[in-house]
């Protein structure tokens, strides 16, 4: 009997497995077939990240001690064009003692034909629930699959192969919050909004002493078991990665067709 629910198990969890990756790839042409419609959009993401790191603003001061951050490409608008969520995705390669990625959310919003961008809520990424060499950071392509399956898909609809945009859901997940209650959706509680988020700063001192905390740190002396020996198991268990498994291998086929 217990043979058989491990069986059963398995099944279920590699025929789930597959379903996300087809949607993931419906996402991706999703992607190729809409970009240049947004791509200016897109471009001003990256200014916004520049302008953002150069003044030292508090909303992004992850990105002022790392350096190897990337937009994702998958922008989803609503219907009227003037609100947007997106992804940042975020490689610890400065830390040298990171077993961990992260993703970050973020949004903009449409205020007299100038978009204005902050950065939303974030999700911690161990290594160790994805792959087995935790020393090495998840590459982009990785951290974009996360980011769009925690974050992204619950913004879109999937009819079959078709996609489509929840608009009522970006309108109303992009809004200005007091505690539990939603103020107006109006210009002059945006403009206040983002002027907040805009001036807020950092102070280089504080910059500073992150960079030297950073810089001094050492990795762990954590040398991997064999694969397949007890202590291998005890430590990974027997649920394989998703970027170890044969469907993740031929995701990334597809892809790359």
């Amino acid at each position: 009997m217990r043979i058989l629910l491990i069986v059963l198990f398995s099944f279920f969890y590699s025929c789930k497995s597959e379903n996300e990756l087809e949607f993931q790839l419906n996402i991706e042409e999703y992607v190729n077939k809409n970009f240049d419609d947004y791509a200016d959009i897109h471009r001003q993401t990256l200014l916004w990240l520049e302008e953002s790191i150069k003044v030292k603003r508090e909303n992004l001061k992850s990105f002022l001690y790392q350096s190897n951050f990337k937009v994702d490409r998958l922008l989803i608008l609503n219907r009227n064009k003037n609100k947007l969520v997106g992804t940042i995705n975020f490689r610890e390669l400065d830390r040298k003692a990171a077993r961990n990625d992260w993703v970050f959310m973020f949004w903009g919003v449409k205020i007299n034909d100038v978009w204005y961008f902050t950065k939303g809520g974030n999700l911690f990424v161990p290594r160790e629930n994805y792959k087995y060499n935790i020393y090495k950071a998840l590459d982009h392509f990785q951290l974009s699959y996360i980011g769009r399956d925690y974050f992204l898909k619950h913004f879109l609809n999937m009819d079959g192969d078709l996609i489509s945009v929840n608009s009522d859901l970006i309108d109303k997940h992009v809004s200005i919050r007091d505690g539990y209650k939603y103020k107006e959706d109006s210009e002059e509680n945006w403009l206040s909004f983002f002027e907040e988020r805009y001036t807020k700063t950092v102070p280089q001192k504080e910059i500073d002493a992150i960079w030297e905390s950073i810089k001094n740190e050492t990795k762990e002396d954590h040398k991997l078991p064999k694969e397949g020996t007890k202590a291998w198991k005890e430590l990974y268990g027997t649920k394989i990665p998703l970027f170890e498994r044969e469907e993740w291998k031929n995701y990334e086929a597809q892809l790359n067709q």
